[in-house]
């Protein structure tokens, strides 16, 4: 679970349990909701299927790629509203994910949580980094309030990084 001294008192951050699956599938459903908005699927089972295998390959993927991983639930006024993923390394932060699902999206919920971000990053001294979606171009304004500017473009997404402040 992540140490991140959060600002608010109707936010809080839990590790996530086995029986939380459900919840994060949808919480990545909602996550690629713009991407993938104008998809006919044949039919429910065709896009449960294509989201379960999509959840599937990013746990895979974080699990190979990350050493270890903060992987928290939101909560907002006790109830489950997203996800934050962090990989803390020795002098580095990388911002894995920070997904708000629609119901809860505009109470400023990413935004406490981005500050409260920047402020442990000011408070340790370290540098950060995260990626975005193309197809999410309202991130980088977004993220560039707490000091993040793009630095690399790959094919889906932008790279974002932060200098240490000192």
């Amino acid at each position: 679970m992540s140490n991140l001294p959060l600002q608010r008192s109707t936010i809080t951050l839990r590790p996530k349990r086995g029986r939380d699956e459900a919840f994060l599938r949808m919480v990545y459903e909602s996550s690629r909701d713009e991407e993938l908005k104008d998809v006919l699927w044949n039919n429910e089972q065709q896009k449960e299927a294509f989201f379960r295998q999509q959840f599937d390959a990013q746990a895979l993927h974080f699990k190979n790629m990350y050493e270890s991983l903060d992987y928290d639930i939101i909560e907002y006024k006790g109830k489950p509203a997203g996800r934050l993923v962090l990989s803390w390394e020795a002098e580095h932060l990388h911002c894995v994910d920070l997904a708000i699902i629609p119901k809860f999206r505009k109470n400023r919920i990413a935004t406490s949580i981005m500050e409260s971000i920047e402020k442990e990053l000011e408070r340790r001294g370290m540098k950060a980094s995260l990626m975005y979606e193309k197809w999410k171009p309202y991130l980088e304004k977004f993220y560039g309030r707490y000091g993040f500017i793009t630095t690399k473009e790959y094919t889906g997404h932008f790279y974002m990084e932060r200098a240490k402040k000192n």
